[in-house]
């Protein structure tokens, strides 16, 4: 048997699978080792992984995640993952190669992450090639949910909202100036509190300035994410992620400005990973 992960900043997506069907299913919170310790991931994995798992017949885990980049954080998910599982093979990779072969298989092409936070490569069906510089959700994310999120609440913070705008959100959210200071500077997480509004912008994005929103948004990802690769000319944007996938015909319209053409765009990763692992 195989366990395949699919980790974002917000939350993870466990399959266990057995000749290529699904056995099992788990959703935990995001496990970004730059936002964990080793003592909270093995935490999660005691209590919300290991029951759901024969560890004697368990082969390999995959596992892909944000903050997977670099041997630092790397090496905090390997230990974390063999305390639990000390006789399992273990394979951690960053999410944007589970974008690139959920995405493209094994066939070249770009993949795009367009969730809580976002990333591009161009990928050559076995390898990431070539890839945007990932600066994270204060000086980067360009299109994500966190950005998004982090440019309303600014509008709003500075009255550039209209009157319309600004009474519906005081009456669904009924946030206070501190509330919002003190989960961006000071609670644990930021980057998830501002995503949490992408939902709100999404849900009302009938609304001419959330409509313009989440088209900026689009704007600023493809020129930071999609127009430096000059394969962009040759192949389609594929992408992976809620934001993508739920502004699908906004994110066409704002590609299309630019002549590049929208592709495969789903949700999650990991019914196509499953696949890929065993094609």
């Amino acid at each position: 048997m195989k366990l395949i992960a699919d980790s974002g900043s917000t939350k993870t997506n466990w399959v266990l699978v057995k000749d290529g069907e699904v056995k099992k299913t788990r959703q935990t919170i995001g496990l970004n080792p730059y936002f964990h310790t080793i003592e909270s991931l093995i935490n999660v994995l005691e209590e919300q992984i290991l029951p759901i798992v024969e560890a004697q017949d368990l082969a390999s885990i995959h596992f892909y995640g944000a903050g997977c980049s670099s041997e630092k954080p790397v090496s905090l998910i390997q230990e974390a993952l063999k305390r639990v599982f000390p006789d399992v093979s273990v394979e951690i990779e960053h999410d944007l190669l589970a974008a690139a072969r959920a995405l493209c298989g094994k066939s070249p092409g770009l993949a795009s992450i367009l969730g809580t936070g976002a990333n591009t490569c161009y990928y050559d069906g076995k390898k990431i090639l070539k890839r945007v510089r990932a600066l994270g959700f204060i000086l980067g994310d360009e299109g994500s949910g966190s950005y998004m999120g982090k440019r309303f609440i600014k509008d709003y913070l500075h009255d550039e909202v209209s009157e319309e705008v600004k009474i519906l959100f005081n009456d669904d959210f009924n946030l206070t100036d501190a509330d919002i200071h003190n989960n961006v500077y000071k609670n644990p997480m930021p980057n998830r509190f501002l995503a949490s509004f992408a939902a709100y912008i999404i849900e009302h994005k009938h609304i001419p300035y959330f409509r313009e929103l989440i088209l900026s948004g689009f704007d600023d990802f493809l020129q930071k994410h999609i127009l430096m690769f000059e394969e962009s000319r040759i192949y389609p944007l594929n992408v992976i992620g809620a934001i993508g996938y739920l502004n699908r015909e906004l994110l066409v319209e704002a590609a299309a400005k630019y002549q590049i053409r929208v592709g495969l765009v789903i949700k999650d990763p990991i019914e196509n990973l499953v696949k890929f692992h065993y094609s």
